[in-house]
């Protein structure tokens, strides 16, 4: 799972240090979104606040700061722009509780962190600005990045595997924040004739159309079966990730029979 920014330097920077407290580890992005950035805020979180906090105080940083894209990136960018959004005190231990950190503070998550890039707090809840995140597809988050319409890009690969066919990459920074998990899973019919797990070199003979009959998978036991692949859409951060995993390359041709749209459905 990674996070995309470009390198334009702005107030954006103050998430840099924020990392482990909110899952959001910025550290160059663009200098402010000509869009809304795609979607709706955030939710949940310890206030209930996810998108623009509310409140009176106008907010010292101008615009919130805005990520779109990946299904599987947005519960952890979600999540930290919920706690961000909510601004809390130094003494909530499950939020913030700087001195679990190392920082000798008193003042709220947001307000001490975007301190350190000068921007001041609103004396209240509201953080000196707030973060939205949308949520779409790694390749939408990616193109919204490029045409300024986000900050932050959320993508299931690195941009070099979203976008192979650039030349220069200078422009971005990729800012891991987890892994992203890509089970392999068999219909019950064929789990219970035998194929209880499947190697590397078996899924790419069946991803290439080397094997196309269950028949000559190791361990099953039933009759004439011909495989089914279902696949994640193209363009999608799992199936490009997928690729790259398994294959070494983002473009590496797999066969497919049906392709989904979304991972659930998958």
């Amino acid at each position: 799972m990674v996070l995309v920014m470009t390198h334009k330097t702005t107030r954006r920077r103050v998430l840099m240090g924020v990392g482990a407290s909110t899952t959001i580890g910025v550290a160059g992005c663009l200098g402010g979104s000509t869009g809304a950035g795609g979607g709706n805020g955030s939710s949940g979180g310890p206030n209930g606040s996810g998108g623009n906090s509310s409140g009176g105080t106008q907010q010292s940083g101008g615009g919130p700061l805005t990520a779109d894209g990946s299904s599987t990136v947005y519960p952890i960018t979600s999540n930290g722009a919920s706690v961000w959004n909510s601004n809390p005190p130094a003494d909530d231990e499950e939020y913030w509780g700087p001195g679990q950190y190392g920082f000798d503070t008193n003042k709220r998550m947001a307000d001490f962190f975007a301190g350190i890039y000068g921007f001041e707090a609103s004396g209240g809840s509201q953080p000196p600005f707030s973060v939205n995140v949308g949520l779409s597809h790694s390749g939408t988050g990616i193109e919204k990045l490029m045409n300024e319409q986000v900050d932050i890009g959320d993508s299931s690969a690195p941009v070099k595997e979203e976008l192979p066919e650039r030349k220069s990459y200078e422009n971005f920074t990729d800012h891991v924040v987890g892994v992203d998990g890509q089970p392999v899973v068999v219909s019950k019919p064929i789990y219970d004739a035998g194929v209880t797990k499947l190697t590397g070199k078996q899924l790419k003979a069946i991803y290439k159309g080397e094997i196309t009959d269950w028949q000559n998978v190791e361990g099953y036991s039933g009759s004439s079966k011909e495989i089914q692949v279902i696949c994640r859409a193209e363009g999608s951060g799992t199936d490009t990730a997928f690729r790259a995993n398994l294959f070494g390359s983002s473009d590496a041709p797999i066969k497919c029979d049906s392709r989904i749209g979304q991972n659930g459905r998958v």
